[in-house]
């Protein structure tokens, strides 16, 4: 029969002495202990200790930092998340929604992106197939994405093809008739040396 209240099987006056001292014992996968306070058991400390003895010593000195998970768990200077503040500023911040903000972008979300209410847009998907095939670059398989993912490979792919190519691209209503036919200021990168063409 187990014991629930006393998982770490620690000695009863081990656990006495940490009551009066308004705290508990947690154990780590590691085999050491933390403490936790009993009067808020949102906060653990953020030092381990091997033995119970040394665990009393250090908070009887006050050396022991009580924290909140949460707080042990903030990204590194730098990061947002999985990306990179510089990124996440640039790519979050802008006009236009997330996304690169740069010429291209702009024209696909004004020319595809149409207002629904409340802050919201609806992506034109016709027209966004019909631009894709007209420029040569729409891929059949793309359409069992969500059409703001659609929208990203599609210009993903044509600033692939502006800096592969000299000529422009041109942006189609769902019909297919051209609206803007434009390079979107992205320059040509000549093939034969890697470089920008001048």
């Amino acid at each position: 029969m187990s014991d629930t209240s006393n998982p770490l099987k620690l000695h009863h006056t081990i656990l006495k002495a940490a009551a009066r001292r308004g705290i508990y014992f947690i154990g780590t996968p590691e085999g050491n202990f933390r403490l936790g306070k009993t009067d808020d058991a949102t906060v653990l400390s953020v030092e381990e200790f091997d033995r119970p003895a040394d665990a009393f010593d250090a908070f009887d000195k006050g050396e022991v930092t009580f924290q909140s998970p949460k707080e042990e768990k903030t990204a590194p200077a730098g990061k947002c998340g999985v990306m990179s503040t510089g990124y996440h500023d640039r790519y979050s911040h802008n006009p236009h929604g997330p996304g690169s903000n740069d010429p291209l972008d702009c024209a696909l979300r004004d020319n595809f992106c149409k207002p629904v209410g409340r802050g919201k847009t609806k992506v034109d998907v016709d027209a966004l197939k019909a631009t894709g095939e007209a420029n040569k670059v729409w891929r059949t398989t793309w359409e069992v994405l969500n059409p703001g993912l659609q929208r990203m490979n599609l210009a993903n792919r044509l600033r692939a093809w502006l800096r592969n190519n000299e000529g422009e691209i041109v942006l189609c209503d769902a019909d297919g008739s051209g609206i803007v036919a434009s390079r979107f200021g992205i320059e040509y990168r000549s093939k034969a040396k890697g470089k920008k063409a001048k």
